[in-house]
């Protein structure tokens, strides 16, 4: 992916941000299992970018945790924490094919900016709503 983002602002954000979703997938998802499947989309654009991870669901859904909280094993738990640091948008949606998880680095595209439209499964947390950490 670094390849893709060459020249980009956001690419080593990214790759944490890849980093994270994927690990996620494997770890809390069907994708871990055998004959698992994880898809990744990169999307660049001038001021941005998205990375989307689908995986195959869960029926837990993603949780953002403290890391600052004693709840949380010191190893576990910081990967969508770190992620919504990082990204400007962070949401996610189930549908047939699993749960896609996606992150927006940068400003949004024209038609990713606002609210989405409310729909049943879908979940979009804006970043500046998710405490610091300690806080």
């Amino acid at each position: 992916m670094a390849g893709l983002l060459d020249g980009s602002p956001f690419r080593d954000d990214a790759a944490v941000v890849l980093s994270e979703l994927f690990t996620n997938a494997l770890l809390h998802t069907a994708s871990g299992g055998p004959g698992g499947l994880v898809i990744v989309q990169v999307t660049r654009w001038r001021h941005g970018v998205r990375i989307a991870v689908t995986d195959q669901g869960s029926p837990a859904e993603p949780v953002i945790r403290d890391p600052a909280s004693p709840a949380v094993p010191a190893e576990s738990g910081h990967g969508l924490y770190l992620t919504a640091h990082l990204a400007q948008r962070l949401d996610w949606h189930d549908d047939a094919s699993g749960r896609t998880v996606a992150a927006v680095l940068g400003q949004p595209l024209p038609r990713l900016s606002g609210p989405p439209p409310a729909q049943p499964g879908v979940a979009s947390i804006p970043v500046d709503a998710i405490p610091a950490a300690g806080g």
